[in-house]
C-alpha cells in the first residue's frame, strides 16, 4: 500500500454523500460524512451550559449537520432545529440512520462520546 504524503491527504476527496428518499416530504435529499470540525461542534453542543450531556435535540442536530443539497452545500443550520422538531419523526429517523451509519456514529460510539464528554471540564478547554 501506497505511503500518503501531505498533499495526498489535503487533496483527497474523503467526504462520502448518500442519497435518502424521504416519502414524507415528498422527495429526496443528501446526508454526508462530516468534516472533523463539524463533528467536534455536533459533539460538543451534545453539552449544556454546566458541561453535563444533553440530548435534547440529539437526531434534530445530526441531520442539520449532515443533510445537504446535490451540490454538497449544507440545507440547514442551527437556526433550523426547532423548526425541524416539528417535522415527521419518521423522516428526521430515517436521515438520523444513515447519519449515524455514515458518521461511525454505533450506539457505542455515541456512549463512548457521551463519557468522554460527561468527563470533560465544564466550558471546555482554553489556550489562552
Amino acid at each position: 500500500m501506497k505511503a500518503l504524503s501531505r498533499e495526498d491527504i489535503l487533496k483527497a476527496d474523503d467526504l462520502i454523500t448518500e442519497k435518502v428518499e424521504v416519502p414524507e416530504w415528498g422527495g429526496e435529499v443528501y446526508v454526508r460524512t462530516m468534516t472533523a470540525l463539524e463533528r467536534e461542534t455536533f459533539e460538543n453542543v451534545a453539552t449544556d451550559e454546566r458541561g453535563d450531556v444533553t440530548f435534547d435535540g440529539f437526531m434534530v442536530r445530526l441531520v442539520v449537520k449532515t443533510t445537504v443539497n446535490g451540490t454538497g452545500e449544507p440545507l440547514f443550520t442551527e437556526d433550523d432545529v426547532e423548526n425541524l422538531k416539528a417535522k415527521s419523526g419518521m423522516a428526521i429517523v430515517r436521515i438520523f440512520r444513515v447519519a449515524t451509519r455514515l458518521n461511525g456514529m454505533r450506539r457505542q460510539d455515541i456512549e463512548d462520546m457521551i463519557e468522554n464528554l460527561s468527563e470533560a471540564p465544564p466550558g471546555g478547554s482554553s489556550s489562552d
